[in-house]
């Protein structure tokens, strides 16, 4: 009797959705791999259970991944691979890597800058020396 009723708040869903703002921060990168892997829990055929702190019951094994590259370059989409079937880890591995060669061509290759405007070819030869941490404030 000598506590009152509580009454439960919730918070504003607008107030507690976290939110990316530090874009200056942002360094674009070209592609990117989501991934996702499946698998399910069997039972654990590990005789060792007395070398073990701990025993051992399930362990969770893999059954199948999907992944699909994520890109604005046209050139570059690709449908999601989706695979499930026999030792899928080293399939995945498999994919992954060729993935990474391929990166690593794209990186490669010499790109000319995009034209300066009026404006920065102006500033860029009256300068007698860098600035340091020049950050602009929008």
């Amino acid at each position: 009797m000598r506590n009152p009723p509580q009454a439960v708040k919730y918070l504003d869903p607008e107030d507690c959705t976290l939110k990316f703002q530090a874009h200056k921060k942002l360094f674009r990168i070209p592609f990117y791999l989501v991934c996702d892997c499946e698998s399910f829990l069997s039972p654990a055929d590990d005789d060792d259970d007395y070398n073990r702190a701990t025993r051992l019951i399930d362990e969770h094994r893999v059954c199948g991944f999907a992944c699909h590259r994520v890109t604005d370059m046209v050139e570059y989409k690709t449908d999601p691979v989706v695979y499930s079937g026999p030792d899928p880890m080293s399939v995945f591995y498999d994919h992954v890597m060729s993935k990474v060669k391929l990166s690593a061509k794209f990186l490669k290759k010499q790109k000319d800058m995009l034209p300066l405007s009026n404006d920065q070819q102006t500033k860029y030869d009256a300068a007698t020396h860098c600035i340091k941490n020049q950050v602009s404030k929008k």
